[in-house]
Formats: structure tokens, C-alpha cells, sequence
């Protein structure tokens, strides 16, 4: 049975140091079948761990009822870690945010109204324990203390409980930790706070993209007997609808954040390394805006992306990675010495040292034009250095060979030390190459041809690489591979589309060249006719699956966890009136049919009308059709409780003009009197905080709507003093219902915010009041119908036009191979789902009803799992606008 623990240096497994390269690959974002495609690639980057989170909802869709099969086989994801000789960090939640739907957390507990999320609520954490119990059962046995160690040597507390509550964290948090251990958890835990509260029992670790070197050196500071890990380094941007889609790192500085967690003596997860996808309706919603739905894209910015092609973050990763992986002893024994200040405005040069060498990093901190900088050693010996096409560097000062040989200094990079026999650095071509090994100095220069540079020293093969060799260059047991695209299942070169030859290298420097093999042309299958099945009965409201509901009631209520689902409102009225209809209380798109014809769609995110609708509400007996689209529950903050669909009346509102508010100064209000877990906040924040008063007459008792939007800071809402409602900021929009609280004649409506700073801003233009003109609804009848896929009779041959309505549409195609992915251009078509062969491949979203085009995903992946070449292979599109598919086309 094997010991774990760890020091202020690193993780300890038997008495032996071990320095954690990590990533993070969700098996929940990718197919079971390319798991095992996704670790090997990221083994073959230099990683030696990865980082996995379970979610709770992909496990336990309903309440008591476990899936662990599949493509939520966490067992068999883990096992396949272990055989790829690599550790693995489990971070089980409860919740995981990361930009799934809820924080990965199931949606039926929105239907159990004692339960309050995140917090030291006694109902939410009797599911939590009983959720974690079926997890530890499964991989409890994979952990690297069993007397056949696995691969687990971390398990994650929580995720990013950014806030300081102690009371909260003692009843949720370290209960949390209780449950682990016994659940049987018995390696080592970690937390994701960025230090806002502190476990006991757990190691604090770091969360983010910027300031690392400053964050790891306080962490470090502060935390004398843990390991400093940011667990959750951001390698890009998660992508939302109708953003830009650019990176919030390019490779470079991705690079230059990753040398910045080393260079200070920490360790860290690339998180995500391998994104993956959103299938179905996994996908989340951000904080910012009102239309931060995550993509189906999750991988855009990966290393990694999701079709399992290696990006040009990959390459430089890979440079980083094989180092730290091979120099491992070097790395976990730094001294944790008193640091010296450091200067870095341009350029940053950070030595750390220890038992093992000495490790040098040096990164350009612009992308300014700084290639080549001279180094002074300790021992008064000066070593060119040159950053490179990347900006990065690193060299080793008498760093331990694993007992072979001393590496006293060299200019270049060194990249791996394999089997104690094959030592390989790497450089700018052309650059000086200057090695000294046991007080030998070689002088070389870096190859400018494809070929690499070896040679022997005593008992060591030195081989020298340019940028371009290294980046195609892959190991395995008996030597290397340079000029690769990456090793196949059976460690064989596959074709780098920039090299004719590779060359293979043995230990002991013998340099084998051969000619690739030409590349086979794969053809591009071609869709075959498309057919059609309209929804027309859901549209016009005579669909016999409606069926009767007691009112107004959420998706979740109707049993629609995700996706969509089909409401009938029938108003009975003595006569016709304009309206100007607003639905405070729905989420999250609401297209609106009057007499089957599309009226608008009410809700956020593109194309959408937020704010009241004027229409014509006819008299008499008449129907309303809604099509809830719920796109995506918040991944983050305040809002991931929020239910869906059509869960509040229809009301007819008019705007009442707010007076000048008095602005005042006063002790905050706690905003933990309204959710146990409020981020960013601490509780013993007592301090004067800005408020806004509003003083509103009514002439009699009436029901108002108080609308924030746009960017303002969070605050507590206050009716006649009274706690009302918490607004959460963040840029999007909350309509709070004032009803009970007002009375006849002056009422004091009061904006208490609670965060810490924020630039002034114009309050009237973040906030709206209307009075409630009619309650619409309050004898209607409601029903609801489940939105479905049609019967395969029910395709008819594509007509010639398509009305301006939700529609499904149908075709096949073949392939010849079905071990290569494919993406499916869906040029032309609105926004819907994509279905292959059964699967739902995700949410796509191209453009709104009216035309507009919503950035940035055009293409969407199909798997080459879920493909067949022994039958035809069906595709099907539900778009919400009925657009024809002429277009769309497999590349």
C-alpha cells in the first residue's frame, strides 16, 4: 500500500517526489470510444497527470437513479489514465462550474424547494452525500494508496467557493470534506478558493490567467507546509454566442503564464487541455451580459480541440511540459529560500534553486522584439541565452543527470532526459549551442536542416534540436521521433504535413531517416436529399399531446430538465386592448406564435426583445403558443438557481418615471440573509457602502416590476426598509416583482450595494420601474406539451418553400471511413439542434429569425464514433425558424 502526503515543495508518494504537469480533459465533453485519443496525446505533450470533473447531473439525471456506464463510465475514464502511466486529479463537485448547464449540478433539485445550493443547507446536503457516496464507489479503488496503487492522487473540495463565510464553510464546506473521507477518499484534498476561505484539511490552491508569478509567490508566502498549485490554469476563453471568439491567450502567452507558475516554484493544470463539446443541451451561461450562453465549441481555445487535432497551443505547451515531466527532481526540490525582488517590466529572469540544480526562466513579458539576453552564472560565467520565435527560455545550472552526470550550465532549453541516456536541448536554428557536462564544454551550433544534431559524452547522447525539430518531435521507450505530427495506438509516427522525412533516434544517438508515406485523399461525403417534418400543430396550439396545467409552471416543473418545451395560454377576455406585455418571470427565450404566426421572441441573447412587447391582446376566448427555449442554466454566481420556461404570469405593464434618487453612505446590508453562498463577499465586511433611495407615491395599492440591466454593482433591493430581493449584477438583466411589500401612499424603494468597488455609474440607466397595468393571465388556462422528435413517417419530401416556423429536416450520407471526424457546415440554417445517428450532437446557432448573423461557431463536430461505414448515417436538424438546409454540406 502506498503513502501520500506532501511538503511546501511538492506532492510525496513513497518517500519519492512528484512534480504534477497536468491537464484537464472532461470525459463528460468527449465520447467514451475517444478517450483514450485524448490522454495519449496529452501524455505525448509531457503531461503526466490529468485533471477530471464529474458532473453530478451526468451521473444522477434522476433523483437515486446512477448512471456510471457509457460515456459516464468514470471508472473506466480513470483506468485508462493508469494505463497510460499518468496520475489523476478528481474533482467531483458537488458543483464544477467550468461552463456547464447549473455548475454540472442535476436540475431536479430545482423542483425540491427546501434545497438551497452551495451552502449549509441540511435537504442539499443529504443529496450531496448520498451523490458523492456513488462516486468515491466507483474510484475509491483507483487511488494511488490502495495496495494496487491507481493513477488518483488528488481529489478537489468543492469549486471556487469565492467568498469568506465561516460559519457557511464549517456547515458546507468542511462537511463536504467529511463526506469524502468517509466516502473513502484517502489521498491528499485540495481547494479552488484563491484563498477567500480557507479548509482545514485541504491544500489551497490557485484559479486564473493573470498575475501568476505575483499570486504563486504570495501563495507560497502564506502556505509554508503545501505545494503551490494553480489547478486551474486558463489556457483560453470560453466562447459564447455573439461574442468575437478570440483567445484570451495566444500561445505565447499562454507559454509566458505557464513559466511564470514554475519559475515561482509551483505547479499547474492546463485548464481545459482537451475542452471537448457541449452535445445536447450541456451548455452553461456566463455572468457579463445578457447573452453569455456558452457555445457547443468548448475547445475553440484548447491545446487540444475537439476534434482531437493538436492546436499551435499544443506545440508550446509541449516545448514546457517535457521539460517539467523530465526534470521533475529538479523542480520539486527547490529550496522554498526567501525569493529577491524582481524587476519586470520588459523582461523577467527568475532563478530558483535547490538540492537537485539550479533553473533559470526568462520570458519577454510583450511581445516586444527581445531575442538574445547574456546571463552572469554564480560562478561569474556568462551564458547567452536566446528566447526564441516564443519569448520563453529556460536553462539549468548543475542540475543532477538522475546520478549519470552533472549538467553545469547550457544556452539552450533542455527538453528531455530519457532513460538516463539521451539528453535532448533545443534552440533558435543557427544559434550558438553552448553544453558543459562534468566540467566538459561543448561548443556547437543549432541545425538550420531537418536533420538533428547528436553526439556522445561519456556514458550520455546529446542531441541537439532546432524550434521547428522539437515541435514535431515525439518520444517512445526505445529513443524519439523527429519530424511527427504525433504517435499513433501502436507509438508509430503519423505524417507532419511540414516534413517529407522523419527521422528516428535511438538512445544512443544513431539517426535513422525515412521517407514519409504519402498521404491517402479522403473524399468528403455528400449529403443526400433532405426531407421535412413541420410542428405546425405545436404552432397553432391543436397538438393533441397539451396537456392541462394548474398555471404558470417552470420547464423543470414539467419534467423538461433541458432543451425546449411547447406552452398554450388561452385568454379569456370581454374585449381587444394593446398591451404591452412583459414575462418577468421566464426563462430563458420565449418564441411568441399568435394565430400560428410568429410574433416575436420574448427573453435575451440574440434576436431576442427583453423589454416589454406592445401587442394586440384580442377579446373573446384566444390562444398564445409559446416555444421555451431554455439555453442554458448559469454555470456561475447568484443566477444558477433560475428555472426556465414560462413560470410567471403575462402582464401588461406601463413604465412609471423614477424620482432623483438620494444617495447616502451606510454600514452594508449582509447579503448572506439571502443565499448562504454569495461570491466575491465576505460576511464580516461591515463597512460604509453607497445606497440609492427611491421615494415612490401610489395612489392606491398596486404590484410594480423594479428591471436592472447593463453593468452596475450588485446590491440588496429594499422595500420601506424591508430586505425584498438581491440583484445580481454582473450585466445581466433581473426583474424583481414588488408586490406585498408596497402599500398605499409613499414607499421607500432602496438599492443597498454590497460590492467592494465599482466606478460610478448613472443609475437611471440601469434601472427601470413599471406598474402592473393587468395581470394577463390570472384566469387563463394554461397548458404544456414535450417537445419531441417527429415520427420517421411523418417526413414529407422538402417543399419548394418552408414557412417561417420550427421544423425538423432529415437526411442521409455515407462514408467510407469512420475513423476520421467530420464537421458539418450548417451555412444558411437559424438556430436548433443537431441529431447524428441518434446522438444529439449539440445547439447550434448561426443566425437570429431575422437574419442576423450570431458569431462565432459556423462549424459543428459529428464524431467519428458515432459514425457508421457499413450503413447510411442520419442527420437531422430541428431549426427554430424553418430555414432550408440547401446549403449545409459535410467538410
Amino acid at each position: 500500500m502506498a503513502s501520500i502526503t506532501y511538503d511546501g515543495h511538492s506532492i510525496i508518494i513513497d518517500s519519492r517526489r512528484v512534480w504534477l504537469v497536468s491537464g484537464t480533459i472532461d470525459y463528460a465533453r468527449t465520447p467514451h470510444q475517444l478517450w483514450r485519443d485524448r490522454i495519449r496525446a496529452a501524455r505525448q505533450a509531457g503531461l503526466n497527470c490529468i485533471e477530471t470533473a464529474v458532473c453530478w447531473n451526468v451521473h444522477e439525471p434522476q433523483p437515486g437513479k446512477f448512471n456510471f456506464e457509457g460515456d459516464a463510465d468514470l471508472k473506466a475514464f480513470v483506468k485508462l489514465i493508469a494505463t497510460e502511466g499518468m496520475w489523476c486529479i478528481l474533482r467531483p463537485g458537488p458543483y464544477v462550474g467550468d461552463g456547464y448547464d447549473m455548475g454540472g449540478m442535476p436540475a431536479w433539485l430545482l423542483e425540491m424547494p427546501e434545497v438551497k445550493l452551495r451552502q449549509a443547507c441540511p435537504a442539499f446536503l443529504q443529496v450531496v452525500a448520498r451523490y458523492l457516496d456513488a462516486v468515491m464507489s466507483q474510484v475509491k479503488s483507483l487511488q494511488v494508496t490502495e495496495s494496487k496503487p491507481g493513477p488518483i492522487v488528488l481529489v478537489q473540495n468543492e469549486h471556487q467557493w469565492f467568498a469568506h463565510h465561516d460559519d457557511q464553510a464549517e456547515g458546507y464546506i468542511e462537511v463536504i470534506t467529511r463526506f469524502l473521507r468517509e466516502s473513502g477518499c484517502a489521498v491528499p484534498l485540495t481547494n479552488r478558493n484563491n484563498l477567500w476561505q480557507q479548509v482545514p484539511g485541504t491544500i489551497d490552491t490557485w484559479h486564473g490567467d493573470s498575475n501568476l508569478f505575483i499570486n504563486c509567490r504570495q501563495l507560497r508566502a502564506l502556505e509554508h507546509d503545501t505545494p503551490c498549485i494553480v489547478s486551474g490554469l486558463i489556457t483560453g476563453v470560453t466562447d459564447t454566442w455573439n461574442s468575437s471568439g478570440d483567445a484570451v491567450h495566444s500561445p505565447d502567452q499562454l507559454l509566458r503564464a505557464m513559466a511564470a507558475v514554475s519559475a515561482s516554484g509551483g505547479m499547474f493544470n492546463l485548464a481545459p487541455f482537451a475542452g471537448g463539446t457541449n452535445f445536447a443541451f450541456a451548455a452553461g451561461r456566463l455572468t457579463g451580459s445578457d447573452d453569455q450562453f456558452v457555445t457547443t465549441d468548448m475547445a475553440a481555445h484548447s491545446p487540444i480541440d475537439q476534434t482531437g487535432t493538436r492546436t499551435e497551443k499544443y506545440i508550446r505547451t509541449k516545448r514546457l511540459c517535457t521539460f517539467l515531466s523530465h526534470f521533475a527532481p529538479l523542480m520539486s526540490h527547490l529550496h522554498r529560500a526567501e525569493h529577491h525582488t524582481v524587476a519586470a517590466t520588459t523582461l523577467s529572469v527568475i532563478q530558483q534553486t535547490g538540492s537537485q540544480g539550479s533553473v533559470v526562466f526568462v520570458w519577454r513579458e510583450t511581445d516586444a522584439k527581445l531575442n538574445e539576453v547574456e546571463l552572469t552564472t554564480p560562478d561569474g560565467r556568462t551564458v547567452p541565452v536566446h528566447l526564441g520565435d516564443s519569448g520563453v527560455a529556460w536553462i539549468v545550472l548543475n542540475a543532477n543527470l538522475e546520478g549519470v552526470a552533472t549538467l553545469d550550465l547550457t544556452s539552450l532549453r533542455p527538453w528531455a532526459f530519457v532513460e538516463r541516456r539521451l539528453l535532448v536541448l533545443f534552440g533558435p536554428a543557427g544559434a550558438p549551442a553552448l553544453v558543459s557536462i562534468d566540467g566538459t564544454l561543448i561548443s556547437a551550433v543549432v541545425p538550420a536542416t531537418a536533420e538533428p544534431l547528436a553526439f556522445q559524452q561519456d556514458a550520455l547522447t546529446i542531441l541537439i534540436l532546432n524550434e521547428e525539430q522539437i515541435d514535431a518531435t515525439y518520444l517512445h521507450k526505445g529513443g524519439l521521433y523527429v519530424g511527427a505530427a504525433g504517435l499513433d495506438g501502436a507509438d508509430h509516427p503519423l505524417p507532419h504535413p511540414d516534413f517529407a522525412t522523419y527521422y528516428a533516434v535511438d538512445l544512443d544517438g544513431k539517426i535513422t531517416r525515412h521517407k514519409r508515406d504519402a498521404t491517402p485523399k479522403r473524399t468528403v461525403p455528400r449529403l443526400g436529399d433532405w426531407r421535412y417534418a413541420d410542428v405546425e400543430s405545436y404552432v397553432n396550439g391543436t397538438a393533441p399531446r397539451f396537456a392541462t396545467l394548474n398555471g404558470p409552471r417552470s420547464l423543470e416543473a414539467c419534467g423538461a430538465d433541458f432543451g425546449y418545451g411547447w406552452y398554450r395560454v388561452r385568454l379569456h377576455r370581454s374585449r381587444a386592448k394593446k398591451c404591452q406585455l412583459l414575462l418577468p418571470q421566464s426563462g430563458d427565450r420565449l418564441h411568441l406564435y399568435m394565430e400560428g404566426k410568429l410574433k416575436n421572441i420574448l427573453g435575451v441573447g440574440p434576436g431576442a426583445t427583453s423589454g416589454p412587447l406592445a401587442v394586440g391582446a384580442p377579446g373573446g376566448d384566444s390562444d398564445l403558443v409559446f416555444l421555451a427555449d431554455n439555453l442554458g442554466r448559469f454555470s456561475q454566481d447568484l443566477g444558477i438557481a433560475w428555472p426556465k420556461g414560462l413560470y410567471g404570469h403575462l402582464l401588461d405593464v406601463k413604465p412609471v418615471r423614477l424620482p432623483k434618487p438620494k444617495v447616502t453612505a451606510e454600514p452594508r446590508v449582509d447579503p448572506f440573509e439571502f443565499a448562504g453562498y454569495v461570491p466575491r463577499c465576505s460576511v464580516v465586511d461591515r463597512r460604509p457602502f453607497p445606497r440609492h433611495t427611491f421615494d415612490v407615491s401610489l395612489s392606491s395599492k398596486k404590484t410594480l416590476v423594479l428591471e436592472f440591466s447593463g453593468d452596475r454593482p450588485r446590491s440588496i433591493v429594499l422595500v420601506n426598509n424591508k430586505p425584498a430581493a438581491i440583484d445580481m449584477g454582473a450585466g445581466v438583466t433581473v426583474r424583481v416583482l414588488l408586490g406585498d411589500a408596497l402599500h398605499k401612499g409613499k414607499n421607500r424603494i432602496t438599492l443597498a450595494y454590497f460590492d467592494e468597488s465599482w466606478p460610478k455609474f448613472d443609475v437611471s440607466k440601469v434601472l427601470k420601474l413599471y406598474e402592473v397595468v393587468e395581470n394577463l393571465t390570472e384566469k387563463a388556462d394554461f397548458w404544456y406539451a414535450r417537445w419531441q422528435m417527429p415520427a420517421a413517417k411523418s417526413y414529407i419530401d422538402l417543399p419548394r418553400t418552408t414557412p417561417n416556423a420550427p421544423a425538423f429536416f432529415r437526411t442521409t450520407f455515407s462514408v467510407s471511413d469512420a475513423t476520421q471526424p467530420l464537421m458539418v457546415d450548417l451555412n444558411g440554417m437559424s438556430k436548433g439542434q443537431i441529431f447524428l445517428n441518434g446522438y444529439n450532437v449539440g445547439r447550434y446557432f448561426l443566425s437570429t429569425h431575422t437574419g442576423k448573423k450570431v458569431p462565432p461557431q459556423k462549424r459543428y463536430y459529428l464524431p467519428e464514433c458515432w459514425l457508421s461505414a457499413e450503413a447510411d448515417n442520419e442527420l437531422i436538424l430541428f431549426d427554430e425558424h424553418g430555414k432550408t438546409p440547401s446549403r449545409v454540406k459535410i467538410v
